[in-house]
């Protein structure tokens, strides 16, 4: 009876199964084969209840039929995933934040997966080259990106396969020889030579390959890059002569290496992006050089250093476009489209929130004011509290709001984000104390935003709204204080 059981177990408790499992359990195979043994041993106490076959019979297959069918409807709106197209149209908007002919380096799975995706099987934007950071490492892939794929000509590469073959230059040095900075194509000349005299022997007897400094250069041709539209005319004075950066490591791996190749041999031919999870990895060095088109940073040769955790100057009408016109969201503000909790917390939506602030930011830098205002309401149109809870990530496009003057929008949303904050920290009190450390870096967080909030509808003088969020505050702040001394 282990097998009724296990049914009972299942018809009570609604499951919960991952997106995808990594192992499958030998376990697996004892559970199917007592539920299946569950199925005579019914039939047979059953039948010492009543001499009717036939009902005997019945109950039985009643009783495996609710198994999917509680199932069923217990789950059926948590999995529903019909009209939900967020990975495909996330995916599209990967590669429609590149120009034509661009090369799109990415990183993980799911920033390459969806992209291969759109673009192998429902035809989306094939002139672009995807490259995945991940698979650089193997000399394999480095050859695919030596041929042409759809619309896309093959990969800029200055070396052969036997300089890449796997075991050859696997990592290469950098051996500062203080010969100052270098030109990025020369030093690939070096890296790629097969002169005793271009190697280094390490500990343990063996050459290895090295880069003769840890400053390079990459030269700027500044009528290529204006004629080839990887800079507009109006911003020609911002020209760096040469890209300069610096690699703070003491060796390459192969795919680190293989994107410097290729960027010295692309020569600013063709556009480069890199996907907005990549340049967070620390395997990008040119990242005070990038320009922010949407889900996609493009390499220019201006240079903008990084502010925090925001990279890359922004051209405000190639991003309007892109987000305004260009971009599609897959049903985020469908009311009809089911959610989980995965796809309202993604981080994809922090990411696109982001996006909209900063183009936003920019727009009145340009004394764009309505322009911006448009922005931050399609972002709040998209994105609504219903549907994505509004939280930290939404607090500079507030900031915007009030920057643009439109008070009565940053103070309406200014109060969504004060509620929801308040009743997450109810709920952190109502629980037992035990849970207290657990919990106490989220309660902080959640009384940092809240401050933010008090602070800048002080600085625009929303009074009413202040006083309001600040005596909700100071009075939270009483009962954390009142909790932790008793």
């Amino acid at each position: 009876f282990t097998g009724i059981a296990i049914i009972i177990y299942l018809n009570q408790t609604p499951l919960q199964p991952r997106e995808r499992d990594y192992a499958y359990a030998g376990s697996f195979y004892a559970f199917a084969i007592w539920i299946g043994l569950a199925v005579p041993a019914f039939f047979s106490a059953i039948k010492k209840l009543t001499q009717n076959k036939f009902v005997a019979g019945a109950i039985v297959v009643i009783s495996i039929l609710l198994v999917p069918g509680i199932l069923a409807s217990e789950n059926w709106d948590d999995h529903n995933r019909s009209k939900r197209y967020m990975a495909r149209d996330m995916a599209r908007n990967y590669l429609e934040s590149c120009a034509p002919n661009a090369i799109l380096f990415t990183y993980g799975d799911n920033d390459t997966f969806p992209l291969w995706y759109v673009q192998e099987v429902e035809g989306v934007r094939p002139d672009i080259r995807i490259v995945n950071l991940s698979y650089l490492g193997m000399d394999w892939y480095v050859n695919q990106q030596t041929f042409a794929q759809n619309d896309a000509a093959p990969m800029p590469f200055s070396f052969t396969h036997d300089k890449y073959y796997q075991g050859i230059r696997d990592a290469v040095l950098i051996n500062d020889r203080g010969v100052g900075r270098v030109d990025l194509a020369e030093a690939m000349e070096i890296v790629g030579s097969d002169d005793v005299r271009t190697k280094v022997r390490v500990s343990n007897g063996n050459m290895m390959d090295y880069f003769p400094s840890k400053d390079f250069y990459v030269t700027v041709d500044k009528n290529k890059v204006l004629s080839n539209g990887t800079v507009k005319p109006e911003d020609a004075n911002l020209i760096a002569d040469r890209l300069e950066f610096s690699v703070n490591k003491s060796y390459l791996v192969q795919s680190e290496w293989v994107i410097l190749n290729m960027i010295a041999a692309n020569n600013w031919d063709r556009p480069v992006y890199f996907d907005h999870s990549l340049i967070f990895t620390g395997n990008i060095f040119v990242s005070d050089w990038l320009q922010f088109e949407g889900f996609a940073y493009r390499l220019v040769p201006i240079m903008t250093q990084s502010q925090n955790v925001f990279k890359g100057r922004i051209d405000s009408d190639i991003l309007y476009d892109h987000v305004m016109n260009k971009f599609t969201w897959g049903g985020f503000d469908n009311p009809d489209v089911y959610l989980d909790d995965y796809n309202q917390k993604s981080i994809k939506i922090t990411q696109t929130r982001y996006m909209f602030a900063r183009l936003a930011e920019q727009l009145i830098k340009e004394n764009k004011q309505d322009s911006a205002i448009a922005v931050l309401d399609r972002m709040f149109e998209l994105f609504p509290d219903e549907r994505m809870y509004l939280t930290f990530d939404s607090f500079p496009a507030i900031q915007q709001y009030y920057a643009a003057g439109a008070f009565d929008k940053a103070n309406t949303f200014s109060l969504k984000i004060a509620e929801n904050c308040f009743a997450e920290l109810e709920y952190y009190l109502s629980l037992p104390d035990y849970m207290s450390s657990a919990i106490s870096q989220d309660q902080n967080q959640l009384i940092s935003m809240l401050r933010n909030l008090v602070y800048i509808t002080r600085h625009y003088n929303q009074t009413e709204v202040n006083e309001e969020i600040d005596t909700r505050v100071q009075d939270l702040i009483k009962r954390l204080s009142g909790e932790k001394g008793s």
